[in-house]
């Protein structure tokens, strides 16, 4: 009657050796007793892998995701750098004193 006192384990388990004592069995009650929790924790670890293998699968698909991107991303910078022709920043430099010598060539027309 040990585990009838005890708070420590479940009262089934209590019971159980409480009857293998009165027959004289515990023997075959720590054999059944060993079998049922051994079933209950297989069943409990199977529930949590059930849970957690496909966000596991999320969370490595996410972070094979954040690598390839954080590897391309570079990549995408240079071709829009390359994209960008400073030539043509100089285009409207080049345009901007056109007109500013075009407009001078007209107030030198008018004053003549």
């Amino acid at each position: 009657m040990l585990f009838a006192n005890e708070k420590i384990f479940p009262l089934a388990l209590g019971q159980l050796m409480a009857v293998g004592e009165r027959t004289g069995t515990i023997d075959e009650m720590l054999t059944s007793i060993a079998k049922y929790y051994e079933e209950e924790f297989t069943t409990v670890v199977d529930g949590l892998s059930t849970i957690i293998e496909p966000l596991m699968i999320v969370f490595v698909g996410a972070m094979i995701g954040i690598i390839v991107v954080a590897l391309y991303l570079p990549i995408f910078s240079a071709g829009d750098a390359i994209r960008q022709k400073p030539e043509r920043k100089m285009h409207w430099t080049a345009n901007a004193k056109i007109g500013e010598t075009v407009q001078q060539i007209f107030q030198i027309k008018k004053i003549l």
